[in-house]
């Protein structure tokens, strides 16, 4: 699928033919098998004009929205005919309103699908993973907006996983292989970060974590992606495509 977009961008001077020549090659129409296309940027989408044969009812078009400073990308992703549109949020770095895309300030409301953008069908979240030294973590805060964002609109929400890091109370200690696992970072909701102070740290508790929560803080500890798990409130988010909203 990657190569559909790729070819279809280097071919400027006719892209309708261009994309319904190697549609009808690459994507066979055999609903049973579906087709997620993601475009990291966003850009390349507009590449095929909305013809006759679109949307083709097995492909899925998608956009990464990794905060909100990308989430103009969204717009093209709306104006491109799709069975169904996607947003991956992943890796997640950043708080993201959805709903602003609609101009909607009010607080969240059970089946509010006026907040919502029509057309738009499916959220995945996800934090980053990886081996480097700059893996960043992903605020909690931010994946539960875009889980309570979705509930409110009825539209289907995936949580892929934690990444390499996840909140301290989801996982124990002990490092694991490398220097930076095991490493305990403490993270405001604007995804500023302060390394934690283990000689003067107090006692990990329940009601601490409560209190820092309140606060907005998150003490975050790298693991690793498969001991961080995808749990968000000890809870699995795993809906695909359905809800109420989806129009």
């Amino acid at each position: 699928m990657r190569e559909w977009f790729d070819w279809v961008a280097s071919q400027p001077d006719d892209p309708a033919s261009t994309c319904r020549m190697y549609a009808s090659e690459a994507i066979p129409d055999d609903p049973p098998r579906r087709y997620a296309e993601e475009d990291p940027k966003g850009y390349e989408l507009p590449k095929c004009p909305p013809e006759s044969w679109w949307p083709l009812p097995n492909v899925w078009l998608g956009v990464s929205v990794e905060s909100q400073e990308y989430v103009h990308r969204v717009a093209d992703l709306l104006n491109t005919p799709a069975a169904v549109r996607f947003l991956s949020c992943e890796p997640l770095l950043g708080p993201l309103d959805i709903r602003s895309l609609t101009g909607c300030k009010r607080p969240l409301e059970p089946r509010d699908c006026a907040c919502w953008p029509a057309g738009l069908h499916w959220v995945i979240v996800g934090g980053e993973s990886g081996r480097g030294p700059g893996i960043r973590p992903m605020h909690p805060e931010w994946a539960r907006s875009l889980r309570d964002q979705c509930s409110a609109a009825g539209v289907p929400f995936f949580f892929k996983q934690w990444g390499e890091w996840a909140p301290r109370g989801i996982v124990g200690g002990g490092s694991q292989r490398g220097d930076e696992r095991g490493r305990e970072l403490w993270m405001d909701p604007d995804g500023s970060t302060r390394a934690d102070d283990p000689e003067n740290a107090e006692p990990w508790t329940e009601a601490g974590a409560r209190s820092f929560a309140a606060s907005g803080q998150a003490l975050m500890r790298r693991v690793g992606k498969k001991k961080a798990g995808a749990l968000l409130d000890g809870v699995e988010h795993k809906a695909f495509p359905g809800g109420a909203c989806v129009r």
